[in-house]
């Protein structure tokens, strides 16, 4: 069963200054997080991932920081920190 999934304010507001290819991948490898879920450990309380990833659009190369935190019982998955580091692609 696949986890909701919820973006912090702060972590929303990083995401939308993405260009939109590169937060296509990325909502997609968080989207895989969640459906995988249930194999992570399964504790009483939240427990926090962190991830990065290199995400390489048609106009910048992005070095992208994820902290996520899953919720087990309530079957959710917090997108509590973004950040990331963008550079233009060299003509």
């Amino acid at each position: 069963m696949s986890y909701a999934i919820a973006f912090s304010s702060a972590a929303r507001q990083a995401f939308e200054r993405l260009d939109v290819e590169a937060q296509e991948v990325v909502l997609d490898e968080i989207d895989a997080f969640a459906r995988s879920a249930d194999l992570l450990p399964n504790p009483p309380l939240p427990l926090t991932l962190d991830h990065e990833t290199h995400v390489e659009t048609r106009v910048a190369h992005h070095d992208i920081f994820l902290r996520l935190e899953y919720e087990p019982r309530r079957k959710l998955m917090s997108i509590v920190r973004f950040g990331y580091h963008s550079r233009p692609k060299q003509p």
